[in-house]
């Protein structure tokens, strides 16, 4: 699935401080979009999860190797694309995000035989929100 959003700038809404369909607050992008193209998509008992293939050559699957791999090598791609499936999904507060947002999944085609391979991560509302807060921090320091 291909996402395309604005890159958050200060003066766009938080997330949950517009409600889906306000046409009141304009949404314009001065600093460009965020475009990529998430893997997979899915929903299963009604939250919504993405996943990334990856076909990296690490030297190890075990869980803790791969999750510093996902933590120092995708971390901003991994943010980007839940705030992008975040907004997708018109999340309004902690409660919708409980009941609606299921996380994503990394998964490392080539360690998946061996039993691991596969991070997942469910971040909370606030983590999003931070992740969203520190993008507007970036650009603003550019």
């Amino acid at each position: 699935m291909e996402l395309l959003f604005p890159i958050p700038e200060l003066a766009h809404p938080r997330l949950g401080d517009r409600t889906p369909g306000d046409d009141a607050l304009p949404f314009r992008a001065e600093r460009g979009f965020v475009q990529g193209v998430v893997d997979l998509v899915f929903e299963h008992a009604g939250r919504t999860y993405f996943v990334d293939w990856k076909s990296d050559r690490l030297a190890s699957y075990a869980p803790d190797a791969v999750a510093r791999h996902v933590a120092e090598t995708y971390a901003l791609q991994a943010q980007l694309y839940a705030l992008g499936v975040v907004r997708l999904l018109e999340l309004r507060d902690a409660d919708d995000h409980a009941r609606r947002f299921g996380g994503f999944l990394y998964c490392f085609l080539r360690g998946m035989g061996e039993g691991g391979g596969v991070v997942f991560q469910r971040p909370s509302w606030e983590q999003l929100r931070a992740w969203e807060n520190d993008l507007r921090a970036r650009m603003t320091k550019a």
